[in-house]
């Protein structure tokens, strides 16, 4: 290789080893932001993702946002709460013939997810409500709740559940409940008196 050619590429080797240097010093720098942030009290993992989907247009967004909901609900998440605008529109729009294929891909990954269902009536609401109190008289667990995450009966179940067991659901069984020291106990878990006899 020539002296020309040989300058040129420790030329193009030092402007990158520069640039890394510049690049480890924004990392460290950003990493100092994020320990600042912690520090005032803010989630530095939610702040990383308000900083990606910021990145993302507004339909990127909704699209992101309705994908989460409908993984939830395929994975049971949802916690009772019903699935978002966003998502239910995936179920019920028309699709355009250039996404039908993802649509039917997406729909065989995820087995289980939801059709879009008219809401209960209050006569089905109640029903559900009498049929989680029937459920408490009967012994069964507030987990056997027959209804779907995104089904509004569900919470009225676990409502008529709890009424009837005098109960939130969230009952501590008592082998995982904190045992109380013995009056008098020591550190060693003998009795004061005990040691007095020593």
């Amino acid at each position: 290789m020539g002296n020309n050619r040989s300058a040129s590429l420790t030329g193009y080797i030092e402007r990158i080893e520069r640039k890394r240097e510049e690049i480890s010093l924004l990392k460290q720098d950003e990493k100092d932001l994020f320990t600042e942030l912690t520090s005032a009290g803010f989630n530095g993992k939610v702040v990383r993702q308000m900083l990606r989907e910021r990145q993302m247009t507004a339909a990127e967004r909704e699209e992101y946002q309705a994908d989460l909901q409908i993984y939830r609900a395929a994975l049971g998440m949802l916690d009772g709460t019903p699935l978002g605008d966003a998502a239910r529109k995936r179920f019920t729009r028309q699709p355009k013939p250039s996404d039908t294929v993802i649509e039917d891909e997406r729909q065989a990954e995820m087995p289980g997810v939801p059709e879009p269902v008219k809401p209960p009536t209050a006569e089905q609401l109640a029903a559900a409500r009498d049929e989680g109190a029937e459920a408490a008289r009967a012994g069964k667990k507030v987990t056997d709740n027959p209804y779907a995450a995104d089904d509004r009966r569900r919470s009225e179940w676990d409502t008529g559940w709890c009424q009837e067991s005098g109960s939130d659901g969230m009952d501590i069984p008592e082998a995982w409940r904190r045992q109380s020291k013995k009056k008098g106990a020591n550190d060693d878990g003998h009795q004061g008196a005990d040691k007095d006899a020593a």
